[in-house]
């Protein structure tokens, strides 16, 4: 598909965005300081990204690099680091776990010792490289299958699912709750033009009137948060199958 090429490695949109980084991604403190916290209350941190180590290194020196005197370089802040790890498959049954030098970009077979970041591999293999982990594990993605739904299932994880859409819904709600009271409200009226029918009934009631502004309201709806495609969360008064994906993970 178009997404798949995109953002497969060598697509348009890795090599696009690394040409020009601060047009592409939001520079914010917040990043920094969160993981510099984690590191100052000695918590293990990680990062498993489907991404190559090129575009992963390049990305995360623009965010991190010289943030904090005691993590100058963004590596500092993570114990372990994986990059093209190929998730979901990475916690299933994986493939085999290299490591990568962070001066040269150069892979080697991964025979223990000091290394720190590694390209491929799967998450028994991965989970060695680590500092003994005690309690539980909070993973934080943006996918919903790669990210929330095989480590919650298969590894007991705790996840925090990341919906930068979200915002954006809010928002639109606010606009368009009003609209939303009026579909329910036409649906409410359609139902008791229905009210008392039985089976004696030969001239169902004419409600065309009343369900083309249903309609026409529904798309208005819509148009506010997305003119092509509506909202992410639901597909006219229901649920959108993501947000009953979301809501089944929690």
């Amino acid at each position: 598909t178009a997404n798949e090429e995109v953002h497969s490695e060598g697509g348009t949109y890795k090599t696009e965005t690394v040409k020009n980084l601060a047009s592409y991604i939001e520079m914010t403190d917040d990043i920094h300081i969160l993981l510099s916290r984690l590191k100052e209350f000695d918590k293990k941190t990680f990062l498993v990204t489907n991404s190559p180590w090129d575009y992963t290194n390049s990305v995360l020196s623009f965010l991190l690099n010289n943030k904090n005197e005691k993590f100058p370089h963004w590596l500092d802040y993570f114990d372990s680091v994986v990059v093209s790890a190929a998730k979901p498959n990475f916690f299933r049954t994986g493939g085999t776990l290299r490591a990568i030098d962070p001066q040269t970009g150069q892979l080697k077979i991964h025979s223990g010792g000091s290394n720190k970041v590694f390209l491929g591999g799967c998450l028994s293999t991965f989970m060695e490289t680590l500092p003994p982990i005690d309690g539980e594990v909070l993973y934080v993605g943006d996918h919903i299958f790669a990210d929330v739904m095989v480590p919650k299932k298969q590894h007991g994880w705790r996840n925090l699912l990341l919906l930068p859409e979200l915002k954006n819904e809010l928002s639109c709600w606010e606009q368009v709750k009003y609209l939303y009271y009026k579909v329910l409200t036409l649906g409410y009226i359609k139902a008791e033009t229905y009210r008392g029918l039985d089976i004696s009934c030969k001239t169902p009631p004419d409600i065309k009137v009343l369900k083309n502004e249903m309609k026409r309201t529904v798309t208005m709806i819509d148009e506010v948060y997305n003119k092509n495609f509506g909202s992410l969360f639901r597909s006219g008064l229901r649920p959108s199958f993501f947000a009953m994906q979301v809501q089944r993970m929690y």
